[in-house]
Formats: structure tokens, C-alpha cells, sequence
């Protein structure tokens, strides 16, 4: 699990004086524990498609893996183990992998963001203090140093926008704006809250038709960004699964983290939004039955929410999902025996014939009907 790998570096100590600006989003009432909030599955998702991953023996890919994707290529990003990017066309072929990880110059220590930017693959590393361009066959291009290194980074035109978090001990501003220099220029997000520095597996920042949205670890709620203005978009009151007020008050985070992971909480793992739609992944905790641990997917159209409940024994899509695409597809990453486990959903391909192909992953594209 994505939490508990990275335990440690997400820690939160949040205090009841957490600011944010002055338009704050409204508050929706998810109340997990409650079994009438969830449509069923099948009233959601249907027309199911799979696209094989044809890999080499030497590229290694797992459920944890992030995906990203446009019209030319799909790439898997294996931040938690081998810090390698593996390059796809999108009709599942595979291309070439970045496989750079180490201390020369065109090399990054470590991989705090990776994105898909004007044609090129970008890694910001944090410990190298720079931003690295790759091409779609894996060919370094260039590096860019940053005078100001924040924890993750997410390229634009005329920048970059950086997260530095909670209690960050430099300002008092969660997400700041830098030029191509890496300078800031404008900080947005204040706080009082004070929190150790947090590591995020997934996006922190995704671009949206109403702005760039920000997803923080920990925070049952969403902030967007528009016109350089940081504003709260969306907040959550998740019922029993909300983090208890009591754990904010604590004078040590570490005490803090050990009494939440004794509770039942939810936390916004994942956000991913086309034009129309937009889901949040929100995973759910429960100390006290570690087997009926669920997630909840959220969906944002046309100002509806709709949610369905994901159980651990759903290996459809329990940790699997990925991304969307433009026409409303739900991507989802899944190994080889899942597929075939689900080849009924499958109309006219031979999975099993599949297989034999040197194919362990597929990529699955499933149609949202909201």
C-alpha cells in the first residue's frame, strides 16, 4: 500500500487555523459508512476494451506503476522501486525506457514529478535541483537547474508551478510559482498549519478546463488554481472516515501519525480530470478490519456526483485505475490474470492466445456512463 510505504514522509499535524482564501469551495457530504451513497458498478462502467503491453524480459512493470498518456504514446512510471519510465505506443507496443537513475549529468538522483510536456518527457529531481528533458525513444535532450527546489513540480508555458506543503519552514504558502529560472514569483495557498515535509506518490497537480486542480495528501478537499489564484474548489465531509479533529492537536507528528493509523480515515490518493469529467480516488482505512478495507471513485459531471465503492476482492478496480481519457474512458493497468479472469468483459479477443505473446500487462479502457 501507497501509505504505508511512505509512512513516514506523510506524517500531518494539521492545526483548526488552516487558512485558505477567501472563495472557499463547497462542502460535500460523502459519508462513506453509509451504503446509499454508492451506485452499483455496473450502472457506471461498461464497454470494456484491453490493450495488450508487449514488454521485453529486461522491463519489469507492476499495479504501482503511474501512467500518462496523449495522443502519441503512453508511459508507465515506476517511481516506488526502479525510478525507470517505460515508453509505449499507444497501441501497446513498446518503444524504449529512461532507465537514468544515478548521480552523472544527465541523470537524476530521484524522481519527485514526471509529466508529459510539449512533446517531451519531463522528470524534476529533486535532490539534482533540475528538470530533465527526455524524448518519446528515451533520448536525453537537456537540463534545467532551479534556483528554488520545492518538493514536486508540474511544467507550464511560461515556468513551473512547485508544492512545498504544509509547515515547509520558508513561507507560509503551500504552492508557489516559479519562472523558467526556477525563481518564485508567486505564492499562493497560505496556512498556519504545521506538518513535516511530505513525500506524494501521485499527482499533486492536474490541469483541468476550470484550471490547474491541486490534490494534497491528507486534506479531504481540492484546491484549483485559476489565473494564478489559489482558491478552495471542493471539500469533504467523509463521515466516520474523516480524520478526527482530536489528532490535529497533538504536539508531536509522529504521535499524530501513530494515532491516526489506530482509526478508520480516507485520504484523496488520486485526481484525474478531461474536459468533462473528473474523479478523485479516495482510499479508505479501517485499523479495525484491515480486510475490509475499500476505496471510493468520485465522479464530478455536469455538477453530479456519483460514487461507487471499490471492495479489496474487486481486482477490476481496486488500486488499478489510471487515468482518462478525452472520450470518458476510465484507463486501468492490469496484469495478466486479472484480464483473463475478466475475459467475459472482453467481446472478441482470445486472451489467452494473448498471453502467449510475451504480454504480463494490459491496459483497459472502460466507458463511464454518467
Amino acid at each position: 500500500m501507497k501509505l504505508l510505504l511512505f509512512f513516514l514522509s506523510l506524517i500531518v499535524l494539521v492545526t483548526p487555523a488552516c487558512k485558505e482564501s477567501a472563495n472557499d469551495g463547497p462542502i460535500i457530504e460523502m459519508r462513506l459508512e453509509d451504503e446509499d451513497n454508492f451506485f452499483k458498478q455496473e450502472n457506471v462502467i461498461s464497454q470494456f476494451e484491453a490493450i495488450p503491453l508487449s514488454t521485453p524480459e529486461n522491463v519489469i512493470l507492476s499495479n504501482d506503476n503511474i501512467l500518462k498518456y496523449n495522443k502519441d504514446i503512453m508511459i508507465l512510471i515506476d517511481r516506488l522501486h526502479s525510478g525507470k519510465v517505460h515508453i509505449f505506443n499507444r497501441d501497446g507496443s513498446y518503444r524504449a525506457s529512461i532507465s537514468a537513475k544515478g548521480r552523472g549529468p544527465n541523470e537524476y538522483l530521484d524522481m519527485a514529478s514526471c509529466q508529459l510536456f510539449n512533446d517531451c518527457i519531463v522528470i524534476y529531481s529533486y535532490h539534482k535541483k533540475g528538470v530533465l528533458f527526455y524524448d518519446y525513444d528515451a533520448n536525453f535532450i537537456t537540463k534545467k537547474g532551479l534556483s528554488f527546489t520545492p518538493y514536486n513540480l508540474y511544467c507550464i508555458e511560461d515556468g513551473y508551478w512547485g508544492y512545498i506543503g504544509f509547515g515547509n519552514g520558508q513561507i507560509s504558502e503551500r504552492v508557489v510559482k516559479l519562472n523558467q529560472d526556477g525563481d518564485i514569483v508567486t505564492k499562493i495557498l497560505p496556512t498556519d498549519a504545521n506538518i513535516l515535509p511530505m513525500t506524494e506518490v501521485e499527482d499533486v497537480f492536474i490541469p483541468s478546463d476550470m484550471g490547474i486542480i491541486v490534490r494534497e495528501s491528507f486534506v479531504n478537499g481540492l484546491s484549483l488554481i485559476s489565473n494564478d489564484i489559489g482558491s478552495s474548489f471542493v471539500k469533504f465531509n467523509f463521515g466516520d472516515y474523516s480524520i478526527p479533529s482530536k489528532y490535529y492537536n497533538y504536539s508531536s507528528p509522529m504521535k499524530a501519525a501513530e494515532e491516526l493509523f489506530k482509526s478508520d480515515f480516507a485520504t484523496i490518493n488520486q485526481v484525474l480530470a478531461n474536459n468533462d469529467i473528473l474523479v478523485v480516488n479516495i482510499e479508505c482505512h479501517k485499523q479495525s478490519e484491515l480486510d475490509d478495507e475499500f476505496d471510493v471513485l468520485l465522479f464530478l459531471k455536469n455538477n453530479n456526483w456519483t460514487a461507487i465503492k471499490v471492495d479489496k476482492n474487486n481486482e477490476l478496480l481496486y488500486r488499478s485505475v489510471k487515468g482518462i481519457t478525452p472520450n470518458n474512458e476510465l484507463i486501468l493497468l492490469l496484469n495478466e490474470d486479472t484480464v483473463e479472469n475478466y475475459s467475459h468483459l472482453f467481446k472478441g479477443m482470445d486472451i489467452k492466445n494473448v498471453k502467449n505473446n510475451n504480454v504480463e500487462y494490459f491496459i483497459v479502457l472502460c466507458k463511464l456512463d454518467l
